[in-house]
């Protein structure tokens, strides 16, 4: 994930933003039913986040104990804020540069474990008789 949120980072010529987090800087505070909606889906990829976290943990066992949660709302408030950032300072590289320090956080939380890329899943053709 972080791999993709990098590559989102990295494309030349286009600044790396989020709809949603720039809805809810904005309007949060005077638009109650926009700060739900946007408290939503900001909810549902640290929701995501938490359950691959949850998942490591029972595959890696860590030595530390965390919650997932906690963990998955400071990844999303640093992706968040490293696009504020970014913007006000007109350099992407911020965001690539917070989510290293992100990727070395998580390596502590699980040390000893190399990172996967899932392969994609491809569907299998039913041989002819």
């Amino acid at each position: 994930m972080l791999d993709i949120m990098v590559g989102f980072a990295s494309r030349p010529g286009e600044p790396c933003v989020c709809a949603i987090g720039m809805m809810a800087q904005e309007l949060a505070v005077t638009h109650p039913e926009i700060r739900k909606s946007c408290a939503s889906e900001l909810s549902v990829w640290t929701q995501h986040v938490a359950d691959l976290l949850k998942k490591a943990q029972r595959l890696h066992r860590p030595p530390s104990r965390f919650n997932p949660e906690q963990v998955a709302w400071f990844l999303n408030s640093l992706w968040q804020g490293s696009m504020l950032v970014a913007k006000t300072q007109e350099n992407q590289q911020i965001i690539v540069r917070n989510l290293e320090h992100a990727r070395a956080y998580l390596n502590m939380l699980f040390p000893g474990t190399k990172p996967t890329t899932p392969k994609p899943k491809t569907k299998q053709r039913k041989k002819q008789k």
